[in-house]
């Protein structure tokens, strides 16, 4: 006698209602999978660029202005990038977070319009005591789905997005109250502790999170009351709900923290020099035109020092690398000391340093002079050669003279010694 495989189920557990809804999401998810699955191997068409659009458009009397849609795709995409960048000004913590707040939450609200579609649908077909419910779930679902969409695509900030998805979560609890309201199962109590036990997180800042926790907490004790529920454990899992979500959200920001400072630390490592201290070329970079706008302001030239250490490799051979280390430092340390408050002071190559700064000819001289006398005065030779210094300095107009064109006249200045 042959025996079948797999599992043998009874009758009446393939008749049950959880049994039917199971069976419905097996389905819905093998068709999707189905669809994706042929997507991919049919030709779509290449996608028409605008310009070609607008002149077809303009055919049939349709004016487009290309370039202010142009513009307006520029500018979506800046707000959604300029949440990541972590510029000299900007917080690196309220930069990241306000990354992912742009990125996640018309994703959330999206994915969340469409989890409640595919439950209303589900209900819909085996269980037609709420097949009105069904609908008004199913409205409200695509209604999440257009506002997700439309988060993704618009230009709001940071800020607003995370009371709109504060809105939309007491939204869900409300209208689940409804539901709760008009009879329906105890399956609304636990759809409103899933979205307060999970919607702070998403919003990444205390003030919509508070706010949208106190009123959920309150849908939520009218919901239970109008329900008839007496179990007091009900009442108090809205409160711990919320609470954990708190909870959620300051771990969640704590991480965040962590990953500002290590994007802090990360940051000076590549524009500050390991061995010296001072700035980096690509440290000093970015400073140059504020520099050279404070020079022009004051009505100063533009000043370039370079120092260079013409024997360091013979010393490090006569002493050691470490000892080649110390003397670069030492080196920066008193071009520091020395130079004018607000210099910029970077290690420019090996064994060059630059000093960049504005001010009169002869402030200058007089800077050079004591720079050049502080490196002479170190005392680091330990009775072998000594360090042997190169130094001088060009000025030219901000406003004309590029700072490639100075360090290039350095250069060449010190090549001619």
């Amino acid at each position: 006698m042959m025996l079948p495989n797999g599992i043998v189920f009874s009758q009446d557990v393939l008749a049950a209602t959880w049994f039917q809804v199971l069976a419905a999401a097996v389905a819905f998810n093998s068709l999707v999978f189905l669809g994706m699955t042929v997507a991919k191997l049919i030709p779509w068409p290449q996608q028409f660029h605008p310009d070609w659009v607008a002149q077809r458009l303009a055919i049939v009397g349709v004016k487009i202005n290309v370039e202010n849609s142009k513009s307006e795709i520029r500018k979506r995409q800046k707000t959604q990038i300029s949440g990541g960048s972590l510029s000299h000004e900007e917080d690196p913590f309220n930069a990241i977070r306000d990354a992912i707040i742009i990125r996640d939450i018309p994703w959330v609200i999206s994915v969340s319009g469409i989890l409640a579609g595919l439950l209303s649908f589900a209900e819909f077909l085996f269980l037609s005591d709420t097949a009105e419910d069904s609908i008004f779930q199913f409205t409200e679902a695509v209604l999440w789905l257009i506002l997700g969409i439309w988060l993704g695509r618009s230009s709001v900030g940071a800020t607003a997005r995370s009371w709109i998805w504060a809105v939309v979560a007491a939204a869900q609890v409300e209208s689940l109250a409804l539901l709760a309201s008009r009879g329906v199962d105890e399956v609304v109590f636990t759809t409103s502790l899933i979205i307060m036990s999970v919607y702070a997180p998403l919003t990444m800042r205390w003030r919509p999170a508070i706010a949208g926790g106190l009123v959920m907490t309150v849908i939520y004790v009218i919901e239970a009351l109008s329900y008839g529920i007496t179990d007091i454990r009900w009442f108090l899992a809205g409160p711990i709900a919320v609470g954990c979500s708190l909870i959620l959200l300051k771990l969640r920001l704590i991480t965040v923290a962590t990953l500002a400072d290590d994007r802090v630390a990360m940051q000076k490592l590549a524009t500050t020099d390991a061995v010296t201290g001072v700035l980096t070329r690509r440290g000093l970079t970015p400073l140059i035109p504020s520099l050279a706008g404070s020079a022009h302001r004051v009505e100063q030239p533009v000043q370039v020092t370079v120092l260079r250490v013409d024997n360091v490799d013979q010393l490090a051979e006569s002493y050691s690398p470490k000892y080649r280390d110390e003397l670069l430092s030492a080196v920066a340390d008193s071009a520091r000391r020395t130079s004018n408050l607000g210099d910029l002071i970077a290690r420019w190559d090996s064994n060059t340093f630059l000093i960049l700064g504005f001010g009169t000819d002869e402030a200058e001289r007089e800077k050079l002079d004591r720079v050049v006398t502080a490196i002479g005065e170190l005392e680091l030779t330990l009775g072998k050669e000594s360090p042997q210094i190169s130094a001088t300095s060009v000025s030219g107009d901000p406003m004309s003279d590029t700072f490639d064109s100075l360090v290039m006249a350095a250069e060449n200045s010190l090549s001619s010694v």
